[in-house]
């Protein structure tokens, strides 16, 4: 054992919200993070292990003795990130892969997630139109059992049911369990009947573990999805996030390769090259020195080969850090009256705001590149990002990025990023605000004057034009129906296709006079960037989003668009998974993402002129469908506050006109199920919106609102009828 804890260096974090309640419970999940050998700052995985209070009572010694019985695998584990079961006995040091020899029936693959009161199982299937599948319930043993879901529908161990739709190749249920004893679950398929069975047991704290599959042998990537949903259970980092193209799991930690490049870019600084694409694609380069930031886009077709990446250089000679294509990351203090303070420096405004790229000035510096990894088809990077506004101020996460050229089109690349939070500032331990985040931002030549994009029925080919007004002050935001946009060069009717699915906020500017340096040089840019809202919690949080950009015409960046996954324009949000998946609040907090297991707690913050009164909750900014959405479930419930409340929207083609809903609820009458009539509503029925609010009603309609003593909302669930 003191040989291996030579090798593991263990760090024990308890779970708040799954810590001990009194000592009337005799088994609690406790998380870890366990560290690379001799480098205790480089996190190898994070695993969620059951400590037993009567063999490993809180004290010294024992809090000992458990994490040694964790690090060498007396006690079985399941790790964090991935769900996947670390039997006793195992003690690896690196994150396994999560792989099954589970083949299941040829039309359906599945994973299952369980916390200590709920089994989710989520299948992806393949059926003719008009075909379903069901699922029955079993204990191991065949004893008898009634319970009820968390829609209150009464299961047993005799009767298929039907999954819900998180979209159109996948079904969810959800069963309200007890305890982790063997179970046994059958799928059938309804128009021939075949069925298939699994018995297992569910490991408390799993998330997407593989049940079975449909094709093959190993269940490391299930089949792809053709369409997104933020409500959809397939993470395996941070549901919620990311899993547009591949799940999250698949994106790993690469090693170091050697960071030798051409030291061609801007003269000094060392730039390595994506592996060429086929002729006429886009090549692709990052800066070593700087971070490993992509400051170099250049297809051979346009502007005779030039860069299209903005990245000057100061009258000194030191590249600007910060105007590349690159992420930016913004949370609580947010400035302006709020400074954020470290090291003895304060910010000028800006806040808490770290850049991959580095810190602002002639004399800024680089972020520090701890890994770079370079192979077939692919450029991967993680950094430790600096404060903006400061000097050499260290940003508490890191950014990692996964690079590669989509496989379907060599003028377009995709992005992977990761956002790993460890704060432990001042503010660390108070509630994030929500911000717009760059993921990433385009800093490109002023050769751009126009961004194009669709308000309106996405996936029509409709799209406005809108040309941003020189040197005015910042960037302005815009939303679209669609996750993508387009920053065009009308000269010659091409330019830049952006996709994100997770939001469909937009930011850009037309930087025409440049930054004020001094000297002879063109600083002029055009920026245009993803620019979502999403509360980065301050720590022991992960986020994972996908990113795509295209070079082409307007019609070529529509036609690839909508060939990458898209918005179905409903929705299903079950918040059991230790996420938010994607909600965010105004003025209210909730209690932390890492302990979000049945229910999102939302309690009101004093923070604004009503001092929390207009706390908000709003969803992520995705599609909705007014043609066939009229109605919306509301699973919660309400402690204090007042019996009326609405849903609030506006329209991305009108998006000065705020439009609202009221809805009646029952303060302290329970977990119940409202349900909100959109039918015939204004800027609804018939609409297009870009996600929704909940908020209490000002009675009288202007902005003042009731008390909010002891206020707290449990949302369990909200979704859409179609």
């Amino acid at each position: 054992m003191k040989k291996l804890l030579t090798l593991l260096s263990v760090l024990c974090l308890t779970l708040s919200g799954l810590a001990p309640r009194g000592l009337a419970q005799t088994v609690v999940p406790v998380e870890f993070y366990i560290y690379k050998p001799n480098a205790p700052s480089v996190e190898l995985y994070r695993v969620i292990a059951q400590r037993n209070l009567t063999t490993y009572p809180y004290t010294v010694s024992k809090n000992n003795e458990f994490k040694a019985a964790v690090a060498n695998g007396t006690i079985a584990r399941v790790t964090k990130s991935g769900g996947c079961p670390l039997p006793s006995g195992k003690a690896p040091i690196v994150e396994p892969t999560c792989s099954t020899t589970a083949t299941g029936p040829a039309f359906a693959s599945a994973t299952y997630s369980f916390s200590p009161n709920s089994l989710t199982v989520n299948a992806t299937v393949s059926l003719n139109s008009g075909d379903n599948v069901k699922m029955r319930f079993e204990n191991a043993d065949g004893s008898s059992f009634t319970i009820n879901n968390p829609d209150g529908v009464p299961i047993n161990n005799t009767t298929f049911y039907f999954g819900s739709e998180p979209t159109s190749n996948t079904r969810r249920w959800i069963v309200n369990l007890p305890n982790g004893s063997a179970k046994k679950i059958t799928i059938r398929k309804e128009s021939d009947q075949v069925t298939f069975s699994k018995t297992f047991t569910p490991v408390s704290g799993a998330r997407d573990v593989a049940l079975f599959n449909a094709t093959s042998t190993t269940v490391t990537q299930p089949p792809s999805q053709t369409t997104t949903n933020p409500g959809s259970n397939t993470a395996t980092t941070t549901a919620g996030y990311g899993n547009a193209y591949e799940l999250n799991s698949t994106y790993v930690a690469l090693s170091e390769t050697g960071r030798s490049g051409s030291g061609e870019a801007n003269g000094a600084y060392n730039r390595v090259y994506l592996d060429p694409p086929t002729s006429g694609g886009v090549r692709i380069g990052l800066n070593l020195t700087g971070a490993g930031f992509l400051d170099y886009l250049s297809v051979s077709s346009a502007y005779n080969g030039k860069n299209q990446v903005n990245s000057p250089i100061w009258g000194n000679g030191i590249l600007d850090a910060g105007r590349q294509v690159q992420m930016g990351a913004y949370s609580t203090p947010r400035g302006a009256g709020d400074e954020y303070t470290e090291a003895g420096q304060v910010t000028h405004g800006i806040g808490w705001n770290p850049i991959e790229g580095g810190n602002e000035g002639s004399n800024g510096d680089f972020s520090p590149l701890l890994t770079f990894h370079k192979s077939t088809g692919k450029l991967y990077t993680k950094a430790q990002p600096y404060q903006w506004d400061m000097s050499r101020v260290l940003g508490k996460m890191y950014m990692e990025k996964w690079l590669r050229h989509d496989p379907n089109d060599a003028s377009a690349f995709r992005m992977h990023m990761r956002w790993t939070m460890f704060r432990d500032d001042a503010w660390s331990n108070s509630f994030p605000d929500v911000r717009t985040q760059e993921t990433p931002c385009f800093m490109l030549v002023p050769d751009f004057t126009t961004v194009m994009y669709a308000t309106g029925k996405p996936y029509t080919g409709n799209w406005i034009s809108r040309n941003q007004p020189e040197d005015d002050g910042g960037a302005t935001q815009f939303r679209s129906t669609e996750p993508c946009m387009a920053a065009i060069d009308n000269r010659i009717g091409k330019g830049w296709g952006l996709y994100m699915p997770f939001s469909g906020r937009w930011a850009h500017d037309n930087d025409r006079k440049g930054a004020d340096t001094g000297i002879d040089k063109d600083f002029a840019l055009f920026y245009v960037g993803s620019a979502p809202h999403l509360i980065l919690d301050h720590k022991d949080a992960i986020y994972d989003l996908d990113f795509a950009a295209k070079y082409g015409t307007v019609d070529e960046i529509k036609a690839w668009c909508y060939a990458q996954p898209r918005w179905t324009g409903k929705f299903d949000y079950v918040f059991n998974q230790r996420s938010r998946l994607g909600w965010y609040y105004n003025h209210a907090g909730d209690q932390l993402e890492k302990n979000i297991t049945d229910y999102l707690e939302v309690v009101p913050l004093l923070q604004g002129d009503q001092q929390g009164k207009d706390m908000k909750a709003s969803s992520p900014e995705q599609w909705i469908n007014g043609e066939f959405v009229k109605k919306i479930y509301i699973d919660a419930e309400f402690v204090n506050g007042a019996s009326q409340m609405k849903i609030v929207w506006s329209n991305p083609d009108n998006p000065s006109v705020e439009r609202s809903r009221d809805f009646s609820i029952n303060p302290n009458a329970g977990r119940q199920t409202y349900t909100v009539d959109m039918t015939n509503v204004s800027g609804w029925d018939g609409s297009h919106m870009l996600g929704f609010s909940i908020q209490y009603k000002d009675p009288n309609g202007d902005g003042q609102y009731p008390s909010i003593g002891g206020v707290k909302w449990k949302i369990y669930r909200i979704r859409s009828d179609q």
